[in-house]
């Protein structure tokens, strides 16, 4: 069986993501705009402070929000891939199984109409047999009424057996 390869979520057509690669340039804005923040930060600090227990708790203040503000940024980046991660993998379970029902219903479809095609095989040679039967002059009335008997049950076999191969050919 051919299956149809899974399409990526409209959200990621398109992305092609490369970890390393992402990991190196989000590394490297960080480090450029910490780098930034420490130099001109400070700068501006000198420039505030009157002395130099003013600059130590200017230099403090300034830190803690540095570690708090990247901290929070972190959380919100970590938190908002995770979700994506998640979304992600719900669609995959979900085409997964999508894809499995879609192949047991293939499966059954082919179950269904090699019962039917053998059937159909079997009472085809039965009222072939039981026609040429029907076609002898020399039979007695009762044994011609068992005959048509038999070849109104080939036929009501038969139903049943042409819907179960319409079945099959339609799962297919």
């Amino acid at each position: 069986m051919i299956l149809a390869p899974v399409s990526a979520s409209p959200s990621m057509r398109g992305v092609n993501v490369r970890p390393l690669r992402t990991a190196a340039m989000i590394g490297f804005v960080y480090t450029l705009q910490g780098l930034l923040y420490i130099r001109y930060s400070g700068l501006l600090a000198q420039h505030l402070s009157r002395s130099v227990e003013q600059l130590a708790y200017i230099e403090s203040i300034k830190g803690n929000l540095y570690i708090l503000v990247t901290g929070l940024a972190l959380f919100l980046f970590a938190w908002l891939l995770l979700r994506r991660i998640a979304a992600n993998e719900r669609q995959t379970a979900d085409q997964m199984e999508a894809l499995l029902k879609a192949e047991r219903r293939a499966t059954a479809g082919l179950y269904a109409a090699s019962i039917a095609h053998d059937i159909r095989n079997i009472l085809m040679v039965v009222e072939y047999n039981v026609g040429e039967l029907a076609n002898e002059k020399t039979l007695n009335s009762e044994f011609q009424a068992m005959v048509h008997s038999a070849l109104e049950g080939v036929e009501v076999i038969g139903r049943p057996s042409r819907r179960l191969l319409s079945i099959g050919k339609q799962e297919l």
